[in-house]
C-alpha cells in the first residue's frame, strides 16, 4: 500500500492521514495494540489511530479485520461389553471421556473429541429358588444353600457373555421317631392302632415332607402275683395283714391299664420252747449238775442255728449241735439260759429260762480217774467199761472225740493242745462223768 502524494502550494504541502488495514486469524482470542482482547470474529469493526505516525507527520489509522476460529468439537457415542484403551484413557466404566487434538483443525486450532461410553458387563439373570435336599441346575448339583452362577458364552444380545445367578435355599426333610406305650390301643394322626410295631405318617410340606415314625407298644392288663412270708404281720398297700391268705388289689399303671396283683401271704407265728432235763453229777466233787437243753417249735417252722448265752459267768456252756447245748453248773446258784434264733423270712426270736442249781450228792463208789492232771504231753483216763471220751475247750468246741471199745484205760496225746483248761466228758457203761483237765 503506498502513501498519497501531498498537494503543493507555493509554501504549503497538505497530506491526508495514512489508512492501514490489518487482517488477523486466530483459534480462540486475540489481543491487539489497543490493549483489548477479542474472542469473537471482528471484521473492520475495530480501528486504531497512530498519531503523526507517517513520514509527513500525518496520522496513521489501522483497521483490524479479525477472524476467531473456535476449537472444533467431535462427539462419539459407543456401547461396549469389555474394557478398552481410547487414546490416553483406559475405559472401564460407563462415562464421558475427552481427548484434545492440538492444532488438529485445518485452521491449526485444537480439536476436542468426546466419547460417550456405555460399558456393558455380561448380561445378568437372577433366579431365586427354594428346594428340598438338592437341585440339578445346568452342570451343577446344588445341595447347600448359597449362590450359584452359570455363564452362557456369547449369549447376550450384543454377542456378550450372559451370566445367570441362582440364589438357592436348600431345606432338609424332617424325620422323627416317637416311642409310645399304650393300653389296648393308641390314636395317632386320626388313626387308631391296636397292634404294636412301627407306624409311619407323612405330612406334605411346601418344600420338604415331614415324616413321623411311631414305635408303638401295646400293653394289656397287667397281672402279677406276689409270694410273701412275714413274721406276725405284713403291711401291703397301706393295709396290715396278720393272717395268712391270698389278697388281691387293682392298681392303675402309667399307661392307664388296670394292674391286678395278688398277694399270697404266709404269716409266721412261731411257738418256740426251750426244753431240757438235768443230770445229777455224782462222780466228782467239782460239778453240781449237768443240764441238757434243746429248742423245739410246735408249728415245725425252719429255724436258724441257735445262739446260746448263760448269765452266770462261773458256769460252763457247751454247744452240742445247732439246737442243743449243755450247761454245767460248777457251784450252787442260778442262771438265765437264753436261746436266740431267726425263723423263716428273718423273724427274730429270743427265748430264755431260769435255772437253779441246788441238787448235788457224791457217790464215793464211782471210780473214774484222770491223771496226771495237770499234764503236758499225755493224760490217762481209767474207768470200768469206758465207751466214749470227748474233750471240750472253754468255748464249748469239741477238740477231741475218742470212741472207746469197752476198755478200762486209754491214753490221750495232749502235746499239741493249746495251754489252758479243758472239760473231759467220760462215758462208761454205767454213767457220764465230767472232769476238768489242765494243760500247761
Amino acid at each position: 500500500m503506498g502513501l498519497p502524494e501531498c498537494r503543493h502550494a507555493p509554501h504549503l504541502t497538505i497530506s491526508d492521514a495514512v489508512l492501514y488495514d490489518q487482517y488477523e486469524s486466530t483459534c480462540d482470542a486475540f489481543t491487539w495494540v489497543d490493549g483489548q482482547t477479542y474472542t469473537e470474529t471482528t471484521l473492520g469493526e475495530h480501528s486504531f489511530t497512530f498519531p503523526e505516525a507517517s513520514t509527513y507527520g500525518c496520522d496513521s489509522i489501522v483497521t483490524l479485520y479479525l477472524t476467531i476460529t473456535p476449537v472444533l468439537p467431535g462427539d462419539t457415542t459407543a456401547v461396549v461389553a469389555a474394557p478398552f484403551q481410547w487414546y490416553e484413557h483406559l475405559c472401564l466404566t460407563t462415562d464421558d471421556y475427552i481427548h484434545i487434538f492440538e492444532n488438529g483443525s485445518y485452521l491449526g486450532c485444537d480439536s476436542t473429541v468426546t466419547l460417550h461410553l456405555t460399558m456393558l458387563a455380561s448380561l445378568p439373570g437372577d433366579t431365586t429358588a427354594t428346594v428340598c435336599q438338592s437341585l440339578e441346575w445346568y452342570d451343577q448339583l446344588c445341595d447347600t444353600t448359597g449362590d450359584y452362577t452359570h455363564t452362557f458364552i456369547n449369549g447376550g444380545y450384543l454377542g456378550n457373555d450372559s451370566i445367570v445367578i441362582l440364589h438357592l435355599t436348600v431345606e432338609q426333610p424332617f424325620f422323627d421317631t416317637i416311642s409310645h406305650t399304650s393300653c389296648h390301643y393308641f390314636e395317632w394322626f386320626g388313626h387308631t392302632y391296636t397292634q404294636p410295631g412301627y407306624h409311619q405318617h407323612v405330612i406334605p410340606g411346601p418344600v420338604c415332607d415331614s415324616t413321623f415314625v411311631l414305635h408303638l407298644e401295646i400293653v394289656d392288663e397287667y397281672v402279677d402275683t406276689l409270694n410273701k412270708t412275714a413274721c406276725f404281720s405284713y403291711e401291703w398297700n397301706d393295709t396290715e395283714y396278720t393272717e395268712s391268705g391270698s389278697y388281691t388289689e387293682t392298681f392303675l399303671s402309667e399307661q392307664g391299664c388296670d394292674s391286678t396283683v395278688t398277694l399270697n401271704l404266709t404269716i409266721i407265728n412261731p411257738n418256740i420252747q426251750i426244753l431240757g432235763y438235768k443230770d445229777i453229777y455224782y462222780a466228782s466233787d467239782i460239778w453240781h449238775g449237768i443240764y441238757h437243753y434243746y429248742v423245739v417249735d410246735s408249728v415245725a417252722i425252719p429255724l436258724a442255728p441257735i445262739e446260746w448265752q448263760c448269765s452266770n459267768p462261773d458256769w460252763i456252756l457247751l454247744r452240742i449241735s445247732d439246737y442243743q447245748c449243755k450247761l454245767i453248773a460248777t457251784a450252787e446258784g442260778s442262771s438265765v439260759l437264753t436261746a436266740h434264733t431267726l425263723v423263716a423270712d428273718n423273724c427274730d426270736e429270743l427265748m430264755s429260762i431260769e435255772i437253779n442249781a441246788t441238787e448235788y450228792y457224791k457217790d464215793e463208789e464211782t471210780e473214774v480217774s484222770l491223771f496226771p492232771n495237770p499234764s503236758r504231753s499225755e493224760v490217762k483216763v481209767q474207768a470200768q467199761g469206758l465207751i466214749h471220751v470227748k474233750l471240750f475247750n472253754t468255748t464249748g468246741q469239741i477238740v477231741r472225740d475218742i470212741p472207746v471199745n469197752s476198755t478200762d484205760l486209754i491214753v490221750i496225746d495232749t502235746e499239741k493242745l493249746v495251754r489252758g483248761v479243758y472239760l473231759v466228758e467220760i462215758t462208761t457203761i454205767n454213767e457220764v462223768v465230767l472232769k476238768r483237765m489242765i494243760i500247761y
